[in-house]
């Protein structure tokens, strides 16, 4: 405790010696004393939050490291979380029966307003195109939404159940029929 509080003591004239360098470069150039105050109480803000800011990412690359490890040497294998503290687990499986479902280069529809989900299939379906219109699209995948809302018809329709790990939810598949 005694060593982060001569680290502060030290780390404040360092970071008001600073700021004052910015303050007075900024005369300099501008000529105008608010641009220059401005510019110094910015760089005096941002050092002095400075060394919390490296606390906090250090600590919290070390509380992730310490998750991941974690993760890593579970019973039953790794699981792909969209959080770090496994409330989002999803089963990967899922996205692995959509890649042999959608052939590579065909285009697909996303049917859902939630944004994990978005990410997940988006980055997992590469190379399949992503569509921003139902009717470009050669398949729909849908998440906690209904696939026959969006007006066109499908030759077949499939459910992959268990989207996250814990066994909620499900998606609904369709290759729309041309």
């Amino acid at each position: 405790m005694a060593l982060k509080i001569v680290f502060f003591v030290l780390w404040i004239p360092i970071a008001v010696a600073a700021a004052f360098v910015v303050y007075r470069l900024s005369r300099r150039e501008t000529g105008l004393l608010s641009v220059a105050v401005l510019a110094g109480a910015i760089a005096l803000a941002g050092l002095v939050v400075f060394p919390r800011t490296i606390k906090d990412t250090a600590a919290a690359a070390h509380r992730y490291e310490r998750l991941w490890s974690t993760n890593k040497h579970r019973a039953g294998g790794p699981e792909d979380c969209l959080t770090a503290n496994f409330h989002a687990c999803v089963n990967e499986q899922v996205w692995g029966e959509l890649r042999q479902l959608i052939p590579t280069h065909d285009r697909y529809y996303l049917q859902t307003n939630y944004g994990l989900i978005h990410f997940w299939t988006f980055t997992s379906l590469l190379p399949r195109i992503a569509v921003d219109n139902v009717h470009d699209a050669d398949w729909v995948i849908s998440y906690r939404a209904d696939p026959k809302a969006l007006g066109v018809r499908y030759s077949s329709l499939r459910t992959i159940r268990h989207v996250y790990a814990n066994g909620s939810y499900s998606m609904i598949v369709g290759k729309v029929a041309r």
